[in-house]
């Protein structure tokens, strides 16, 4: 990941392995947060640190 505080959606959908399909459903969905500059959609690098420490505090829990 980049030092850029936002990912554009195809960054996004590569870093999680994730459709461009699923990716705007969960946006649509309020699932995933965004912002809108212009029309451009980006999501804020900490919800990816959100996922990446909810990962980590599962894995903690399954054991």
């Amino acid at each position: 990941m980049s030092n850029s505080t936002f990912l554009s959606p195809n960054e996004f959908c590569s870093l999680l392995n994730i459709s461009y399909s699923t990716f705007m459903r969960r946006i649509r969905t309020g699932e995933i947060p965004f912002v809108r500059i212009g029309k451009q959609i980006r999501i804020p690098t900490t919800y990816i640190k959100q996922l990446e420490q909810q990962a980590h505090e599962g894995d903690l829990n399954d054991k």
